[in-house]
């Protein structure tokens, strides 16, 4: 069977797109709903129409676009499922009324009541369901059926009486919704049941879908192909890894340090460091605004490409090859390639809109031929080097420089000692919103997702503040990775002017170079106590909490919506969800999911269509985003974006930017925010990044300024 999607700018679109697939064992055709060549006639070409949920009202011919139209027109009729807004665009054309709902319900899960329709045939009465809503349908029209409700009356699915057009509230999509399958199959027998006239059509214009993967040419392709030859060193680490940076890469003007902190997890197993050294280093920024890549070479040559990043490293990991990689056994798919960070305004090359300008780069890369790895479970550094196949000048240079790392580690017998270490004195703190305003915009927030605009908006603050001295960047780094252990932090480096200084607990993407990706998005915080069984209390509040679930939930299906745009058919698994990790300062709330990537995509695929993550932007994500632009001000720079690499073997590990410093000579600022949701409430999203917060802001005998609310925060406690 045919299926064509409408989608309306959803977060969960591709979620339904591999149900329908698993179903009809067909994918679907997904059209946006502003798609500028659509003709009702295309309907001819479909067995199936599913109308996608999305943000916004369905009386909004902007929400809907030809959503409305199709929903509309008699000409073409073809069994139709609207799901969640389709549902209720359905019911509003047809007469009924939709207004908000007794409360909005997102990411929650409740039982549903149905009267054995067709459309429910073996589905048990009170069945779970996921609901994503604030609106709801009123005052049916006769021509319409009512099929399920909730316990409160809410009324979850319909049938009209005179067309094959159903629809539903709830989410069968949802990873947590039971008899999703079941569902779209009773509904895909009762269009087997419909019968209408069946006409060819061909469309000759064919759609151009947004998100579409980067178009490159093969032959092309084929004809720049570099291939890279490795070579390796490897013996017994017997210093830390903070000795061994500091030893090796300390005058290193490009420099970066992948630097897993938390032996505690199989994710903090490995650290990757390297610089822009070698004669075949590159040192690449870009600026969204401009759509330019600056390149810059260690001869001292600079070029300008007009292009994006994401397109940039693309074509540079198609044409990469290690001719023998095979002949390498090693416990980690790390080569060496693209090191460096991807910031949240590069959103403007996958989605378009540019609003703020970033003081920093948009992205800065380091192409590097050389890098050291650290197994910590093992107690093994390996020196790997690639160079251009039958290059005599480049073996010989790669040579030199594994000789020279294995005598420079050999020697180094002591490790760095940091306890004499004093942190700078600081000044000048202030914050992008003041508590008083953070309140107020978390308000704001709430009042668009109860009009419908959004289901989870995650809303951001800035705090900056000046360092009295000039300090040395990597010694601040290595003190307060003491204090924050975590399995993906990270140094990077540049001119010894500006420095990233991370201690993210969260992997936004990993995609190894068998072509399985992993994201671990993490939503739900709760602070460390030092008394064990009030931190125990902690941890099991988290782990039952509705709202800190339903948060999680939401991400975790436009995670799996958004791999579900690179992946293989039906192959997007999740699990384990909603699992509490606790790290030095706090509790978490993490979940996994994984997919098998198509053969006609790659690692940058994968990260840019998630990009950037859905735990910094909320969902959907594009009417998130838009929120977030108008809400926060100013440009979230290197904060929110991704930290990590794409080796030149295909693999690639991203982290999500927070619990981050960035230093731009002596100024300093901190990003940190949460998930506004219905549920959430103004002041407990306030201790949330105050909590957040602390452990960076401690060190240098700061303290998140709560101003006119201090006074009442004292008297609560």
């Amino acid at each position: 069977m045919k299926t064509l999607i409408i989608d309306n700018y959803d977060s969960f679109t591709y979620n339904l797109v591999h149900l329908f697939t698993s179903v009809t064992k067909h994918e679907p055709t997904v059209i946006k709903n502003d798609c500028p060549d659509w003709r009702n006639s295309w309907l001819q070409d479909f067995d199936l129409v599913v109308i996608s949920p999305g943000p916004g009202h369905p009386g909004n011919a902007v929400d809907m676009g030809i959503s409305r139209e199709v929903l509309q027109q008699r000409e073409f009729i073809k069994p139709l499922l609207g799901v969640c807004l389709g549902h209720q665009g359905l019911c509003l054309e047809a007469g009924a009324r939709v207004s908000h709902a007794p409360e909005p319900m997102h990411g929650r899960i409740c039982s549903v009541n149905h009267i054995g329709d067709d459309l429910f045939q073996g589905i048990p009465q009170r069945f779970k369901i996921v609901r994503y809503h604030s609106l709801a349908v009123y005052d049916l029209p006769e021509i319409l059926h009512p099929l399920a409700w909730t316990d409160d009356n809410i009324l979850m699915a319909v049938a009209h009486q005179e067309l094959p057009f159903w629809g539903c509230q709830f989410h069968p999509e949802s990873v947590s919704s039971e008899y999703g399958f079941k569902l779209i199959e009773n509904f895909c027998l009762l269009s087997h049941q419909y019968d209408y006239k069946r006409t060819s059509h061909f469309i000759s214009n064919p759609v151009s879908y947004p998100y579409q993967s980067i178009d490159v040419d093969k032959k092309t392709v084929k004809e720049h192909k570099v291939y890279y030859q490795m070579m390796v060193e490897e013996d017994e680490l017997k210093v830390g890894t903070e000795t061994l940076f500091q030893q090796i890469f300390t005058e290193s003007e490009y420099a970066f340090w992948l630097d897993s902190n938390d032996l505690s997890t199989e994710r903090g197993r490995f650290s990757i460091m390297g610089d822009a050294s070698s004669e075949e280093s590159l040192f690449v920024t870009a600026d969204t605004r401009r759509n330019i890549l600056t390149v810059n070479s260690n001869q001292d040559k600079q070029s300008i490409e007009k292009t994006g990043i994401f397109d940039w490293l693309h074509r540079q990991l198609e044409e990469a090859e290690i001719v023998n990689d095979n002949e390498y056994s090693f416990p980690f798919d790390v080569r060496p390639g693209w090191f460096g960070y991807l910031g949240y305004e590069l959103k403007k090359e996958v989605v378009s809109g540019f609003i703020h300008q970033s003081s920093m780069p948009d992205a800065a890369m380091i192409f590097t031929n050389r890098i050291i790895v650290c197994d910590h479970k093992k107690n093994r550094w390996y020196a790997i080097a690639i160079v251009i196949k039958d290059n005599i000048y480049q073996y010989e240079q790669a040579r030199i420089w594994l000789t020279e790392i294995k005598t420079k580690i050999a020697k180094i017998k002591i490790d760095t000692n940091l306890d004499d270490f004093i942190f700078p004195r600081a000044e000048n703190l202030k914050l992008r919103h003041s508590a008083s305003e953070y309140i107020k915009l978390v308000e704001a927030c709430q009042e668009e997702i109860r009009n419908g605009e959004s289901y989870e908006i995650c809303l951001t603050n800035e705090i900056t503040f000046d360092l009295k001295e000039n300090i040395d960047h990597l010694s601040l780094y290595c003190a307060l990775r003491k204090e924050n252990p975590t399995p993906f932090s990270a140094f990077i480096r540049c001119l010894k002017q500006w420095s990233v200084l991370s201690f993210s607990p969260e992997r936004f993407m990993k995609v190894g170079c068998n072509g399985i990706a992993e994201s671990r998005p993490i939503k739900g915080t709760r602070k460390r106590i030092s008394d064990g069984q009030q931190d125990a209390l902690m941890i099991k509040d988290l782990s039952s909490n509705e709202k800190d679930r339903a948060e999680n939930l939401m991400i975790v299906d436009l995670v799996r919506n958004d791999l579900g745009r690179v992946a293989k058919a039906c192959k997007v698994t999740s699990g384990p969800l909603f699992e509490v990790e606790s790290f030095a300062t706090v509790h978490q709330l993490v979940s996994t999911i994984r997919a098998e990537l198509r053969e006609d995509k790659n690692a940058v695929d994968c990260i840019k269509y998630a990009f950037p993550g859905g735990s910094m932007t909320g969902a959907p994500k594009i009417r998130a985003m838009e929120l977030i632009d108008k809400f926060e001000s100013a440009a979230r720079g290197v904060y929110s974006g991704a930290i990590g690499y794409f080796s030149a073997n295909g693999s690639a590990d991203f982290s999500i930017v927070i619990r981050t410093l960035i230093i731009n000579q002596q100024h300093v600022s901190i990003g940190t925010g949460g998930a506004i949701i219905s549920l959430s409430n103004p002041r407990d999203e306030l201790e949330e990044i105050v909590i957040k917060s602390s452990a960076l802001l401690k060190p240098f005998d700061l303290y998140f300024p709560l101003g006119e609310l201090e006074d009442n925060r004292q008297d609560k406690k």
